[in-house]
């Protein structure tokens, strides 16, 4: 009777921790997308940037203009511009002390966020 209660518990206790989760954000795309940015620019050596507002999902519902800044950020790095093509589309904005803004587009491939930043910001021109 104690084992059935015991394992009981720990079902509650981690149901109601996968729900928080969830609840919580920490496993949406969205959060990956702002992680995915944060190490691309720690990788191009680009520092002092941070999370300035929320990470926009952008689909073929969205305003032209953020359409445009996706397709041509994947235009740029030679894919395929085409916003179905991926699972799903982040724009997210960092900004530095001097009030520079770095707009990265992430997108989710095969389970994997990943960011394209301007090649211009990491000296790729």
């Amino acid at each position: 009777m104690k084992t059935v209660l015991r394992t009981l518990l720990v079902v509650t206790l981690l149901a109601v921790n996968i729900f928080l989760m969830g609840a919580s954000g920490c496993t949406g795309d969205d959060n990956l997308a702002v992680e995915a940015t944060e190490d691309a620019l720690r990788e191009a050596g680009v520092e002092d940037y941070r999370q300035d507002g929320d990470p926009k999902e952008i689909t073929t519902k969205d305003s032209e203009s953020h359409q445009m800044i996706a397709k041509m950020r994947f235009l740029e790095y030679g894919m395929s511009p085409n916003l179905e093509d991926y699972r799903s589309v982040y724009l997210v904005e960092m900004k530095d002390d001097n009030g520079n803004n770095i707009t990265a587009v992430c997108y989710n491939e095969n389970g994997e966020v990943l960011s394209l930043l301007p090649k211009s910001a990491t000296g790729q021109e």
